[in-house]
């Protein structure tokens, strides 16, 4: 399950474990459900991160410059 795609690198914060997760968007953004007791997040650049059972937001990075403001890709 992917997360976020890089769109330069084609890097991607995903969930490596099939079936541990569901991804959901509501009004308020996107949300991750850790259905198993753990789910692992996982990408090319940092370490894993093992999430715990529960809701997570899913929260896009964002950039600001005079002209815009743009969601960060790896």
């Amino acid at each position: 399950m992917v997360l976020a795609q890089g769109e330069l690198t084609g890097h991607s914060h995903r969930i490596a474990e099939r079936d541990a997760a569901v991804l959901f968007e509501a009004d308020q953004g996107l949300f991750l459900n850790v259905t198993q007791s753990v789910a692992t997040l996982v990408h090319q650049e940092h370490g894993p991160i093992e999430l715990q059972a529960g809701y997570y937001q899913v929260w896009r990075q964002r950039e600001y410059t005079p002209a815009e403001i743009r969601v960060v890709r790896d």
